[in-house]
């Protein structure tokens, strides 16, 4: 946004530049021509009359040196008599002298101004100049180019206004839409800078805005209809409690209501994760891990859950990461739990370094996951038709794809040998912005 506004002042300099240029150059062309059409209409007749007194007395007959003098110490103007050659040599029109009797010609300088009159007399050539100096013409010739340099300047300026107006104009509108609740509205970016940048920032934000709201549309849609099942639960078990005719059924009754609130307290513990990670921006604590304790670690404690499934791990010793330990554990719990749950009877962990990337595959022998649903998945709340009867809310590995868009990592997925899905979490093996905030946390 900085450059275009410098790229603006500039431009608004150069073309202010160009248009001062302009207006000197138009106001002396037409002030030019019309103060020498002027001023020679102003001396013609004292120069005619000056011809008229001369040539009385040199009763139409040749000019004398002596008239020349006499006339030219009464009159101020210098006086000469040249042959047609020598006017020839002085570039004057000979043509326009000889069929209109005379050429006036007007010198304008800065001070003054320089008059050269041609007469033709016979065969002579009479010659009268001067040199003219006019103060109040003068300062009418500036004023005037003043006032027509200060015109094309406003022209200029109104133009420049006008034509940022309208794209100010356009922006308003935009605005005033969107704020209206047209949500879907995006500003054309074919619009000099910094519109440009503007409309751009803007398309931006409101895909953003869209996106946030779309999607806490669909948060919104999922928590109502996933609390739905456990509270029907609890309160069909409380009924239940009722109707109990022994001690062992009301335990058993009790256990029931019990797992219900442990699935109502797992969906708020990721709901309320879910919303952190991404609502909040919660900056993750980066600092320097050891993935295969982390990774030992989670495959031990989730596994066992699982009586059926057989894990196999595959971890590299003495990998490190930058990253947040909690949120981490979190991401590959998260894939190690969605793995046993959809594998028919084997999942398989491994750790490995690729391409400036840790690597954690996770790997099922399920169903798997169909190519045109892999991007679909990690949507919240959004559960593929074959896990409508696995247990947990769908938000497993939207969870999981928030976490590695705070460490700048990314998710893959596609198919794995063991014929399910295979899930990788791949993390920057060292990037400045994991050794900046490694450092802060370090100090």
């Amino acid at each position: 946004m900085y450059y275009a506004s410098k790229q603006m002042f500039k431009r608004l300099f150069f073309y202010s530049a160009a248009a001062f240029i302009c207006s000197i150059f138009i106001a002396v062309i037409l002030l030019d021509t019309n103060y020498v059409d002027i001023r020679v209409q102003e001396e013609k007749p004292i120069l005619e009359g000056i011809y008229s007194v001369i040539n009385k007395q040199a009763q139409e007959g040749p000019i004398s040196d002596d008239v020349l003098n006499y006339w030219s110490g009464q009159f101020g103007y210098e006086l000469d008599v040249l042959t047609a050659e020598q006017a020839k040599a002085l570039e004057v029109d000979l043509t326009q002298l000889s069929s209109e009797g005379s050429v006036i010609e007007l010198v304008s300088g800065w001070t003054q101004d320089r008059v050269t009159a041609y007469y033709q007399h016979g065969e002579q050539i009479l010659m009268m100049s001067k040199m003219h100096v006019d103060k109040q013409a003068y300062l009418l010739y500036w004023q005037s180019l003043l006032v027509t340099i200060l015109t094309v300047l406003a022209l200029f300026v109104y133009c420049y206004v006008h034509m940022h107006k309208k794209y100010i104009k356009r922006l308003l509108k935009a605005y005033e839409a969107y704020g209206h609740g047209k949500l879907s509205l995006r500003v054309p970016t074919e619009m000099p800078a910094p519109y440009s940048v503007l409309a751009s920032h803007f398309n931006t934000m409101a895909e953003k805005i869209e996106s946030l709201l779309e999607e806490h549309q669909h948060m919104l849609n999922g928590i109502s209809h996933d609390l739905k099942t456990p509270l029907a639960r609890l309160r069909f078990a409380l009924d239940m409690t009722r109707s109990c005719n022994s001690a062992e059924e009301y335990r058993e009754t009790i256990q029931f209501m019990d797992e219900d609130l442990d699935a109502l307290d797992e969906l708020l513990d990721d709901w309320f994760l879910y919303v952190g990670l991404n609502a909040a921006r919660r900056e993750p604590k980066i600092q320097t891990c050891r993935l295969d304790s982390i990774v030992n670690k989670v495959v031990s404690r989730s596994v066992p859950a699982y009586s059926q499934i057989n894990a196999l791990a595959h971890i590299v010793p003495d990998i490190e990461v930058n990253a947040d330990k909690k949120l981490l554990s979190r991401a590959i719990e998260n894939l190690v739990n969605n793995a046993c749950k959809f594998a028919s009877s084997t999942i398989r962990v491994t750790t490995r370094s690729s391409d400036g990337h840790v690597c954690i595959d996770v790997e099922d022998d399920g169903a798997g996951i169909p190519e045109d649903k892999r991007a679909a998945v990690l949507k919240p709340f959004l559960r593929l038709d074959s896990s409508r009867n696995v247990p947990g809310i769908g938000l497993g590995l939207s969870i999981v794809a928030s976490i590695l868009n705070s460490h700048n990592g990314k998710l893959e997925i596609c198919d794995s040998p063991l014929g399910g899905a295979k899930i990788t979490l791949m993390l920057p093996i060292d990037t400045k912005l994991a050794k900046a905030k490694s450092k802060k946390v370090v100090s």
